[in-house]
């Protein structure tokens, strides 16, 4: 397998540069990726193949899921749900609700059929300071703004709404938003003397679209969190919606 032997490789790398021994996991998705690499430590892989998946995951405790912290798992235990294969016999809207996605009643339209929002969001051991949110949120936005560019190529349209999401160790999700001009996500050689509504009345200038949207999103999360330290961050994410389309500019 491909992926067992560049994991090997690293592994190996790193041990012979660092000195540092580490385990690592290979599956088909993130989750399934994640629970390996927990199977062997402190210096092993392993490897869960597609068709063993199900298998492995039903008879673990929810605990074990990534991103299952102990508040999630609690309000589980009070419904009689501990393992996996009690909690595939939920619903979609369960899990949403147990997951505290509903706390936020103003979030995005979800995405059926023709997209109406997007999304770049992702899960890590920890981030505790404003240092490690910015940097994973500057992977997060380049990787979102790729693909909103694409869009825009072929619809024309960009969006309206932002919103930044996040997730503490041990809690459901929060997330803030913002309603924004489209000249927002334009890229810096379509931008114009377009006014914007919610700059009260002034224009905005040529370039910088990265580092505007970086400023609103870094305050969103400022806002969502309550603070600025002290925190513990398992998963941050970057949402849009709300298209609409862009007229007089071009793709």
């Amino acid at each position: 397998m491909k992926a067992s032997s560049l994991a090997l490789l690293m592994r190996r790398s790193v041990e012979s540069s660092l000195g540092l021994t580490s385990s690592a996991g290979i599956g088909a998705s993130k989750i399934a990726s994640k629970l390996a690499a927990g199977l062997n430590k402190p210096n092993k892989q392993t490897s869960i193949l597609p068709s063993y998946f199900y298998e492995y995951i039903t008879p673990l405790p929810v605990s074990k899921i990534p991103g299952c912290g102990v508040a999630i798992t609690e309000r589980l235990k009070k419904i009689k749900i501990e393992l996996v294969e009690d909690l595939r016999k939920l619903s979609i809207d369960q899990l949403s609700e147990l997951a505290g996605r509903t706390s936020d009643q103003s979030q995005v339209a979800a995405s059926s059929g023709d997209t109406k929002s997007m999304f770049q969001e992702d899960t890590f051991p920890r981030c505790d300071s404003m240092r490690e949110v910015t940097l994973r949120f500057t992977g997060l936005l380049k990787s979102l703004l790729k693909r909103l560019d694409a869009r825009f190529s072929a619809k024309g349209d960009l969006p309206t709404v932002l919103r930044a999401e996040l997730r503490e160790r041990g809690h459901g999700r929060i997330s803030r938003q913002k309603n924004v001009s489209v000249c927002m996500f334009l890229r810096h050689d379509d931008v114009t003397a377009e006014m914007d509504e919610n700059t009260e009345g002034k224009t905005m200038e040529h370039g910088g679209r990265f580092k505007r949207i970086m400023a609103v999103v870094l305050k969103l999360f400022k806002g969502a969190l309550g603070r600025q330290a002290g925190f513990d961050v398992t998963l941050l994410g970057i949402h849009v919606g709300q298209f609409k389309p862009a007229k007089g500019f071009r793709p």
